[in-house]
């Protein structure tokens, strides 16, 4: 009777933990995150081996992917939230949720909801979509908040692009350090023909390659 009985305690135990894991156990085989909030959302798919991309559209910058997909596989649940606390945070409006879902080849691999909120330390709250209750996650080996990770706003996933013009139209581009002031240059186009000059000094060899790069 004992050993039957312990056998039971452990099969509950586990299907609590499995039902509460929100990490996932091989971030390699992800190859769709979609993001949700509340009047945007945001798709990211993999596109080869290495390469993402932003709702189908445009390549999404490689750094932001890569801390995501760091985060979906590291966060762990840190404690439980009550329900009290819960109630409490979302009759004050403190509580923005995004809906969060992870597949592999169609089969849903997690699927979660996060809550930003100021209510505690961790600025976090978790509801995994087939768990129990809600808890407070961590990223083991970062002091950050892993909730600040899932963006439904496609534009931080996309490149960074400071503004956008058309290399060709670009007749001057200079660059002014004041330290060391010697690294100023100068780039001159006229046509095909590019001219640089640093520190005041037209170069007569220089990579061009590199040069028409740098504008583009």
């Amino acid at each position: 009777v004992l050993a039957v009985t312990l056998v039971v305690i452990i099969s509950v135990r586990s299907g609590e933990e499995s039902a509460n894991q929100i990490a996932v156990v091989d971030s390699g085989k992800i190859d769709y995150i979609k993001i949700s909030g509340e009047n945007e959302e945001v798709l990211l798919t993999r596109s080869g081996r290495r390469n993402w991309l932003v709702n189908g559209e445009a390549e999404a910058r490689p750094s932001a992917v890569n801390m995501l997909l760091t985060t979906l596989a590291t966060m762990e649940m840190k404690s439980p939230v009550s329900d009290d606390f819960f109630s409490q945070a979302t009759r004050k409006g403190d509580l923005l949720p995004v809906t969060v879902e992870v597949k592999s080849n169609g089969r849903m691999l997690t699927a979660f909801s996060v809550y930003l909120i100021s209510g505690n330390p961790d600025g976090n709250i978790i509801h995994k979509d087939k768990g129990n209750g809600y808890f407070i996650a961590h990223l083991p080996g970062y002091d950050i908040n892993p909730a600040i990770q899932f963006i439904s706003d496609e534009r931080y996933w996309r490149p960074f692009t400071i503004f956008e013009i058309n290399p060709s139209d670009i007749i001057l581009a200079e660059v002014e350090k004041r330290l060391p002031v010697k690294e100023s240059f100068l780039i001159e186009s006229e046509g095909e023909q590019l001219m640089l000059t640093v520190n005041g000094v037209a170069q007569e060899v220089f990579d061009t390659a590199a040069v028409r790069q740098y504008i583009s």
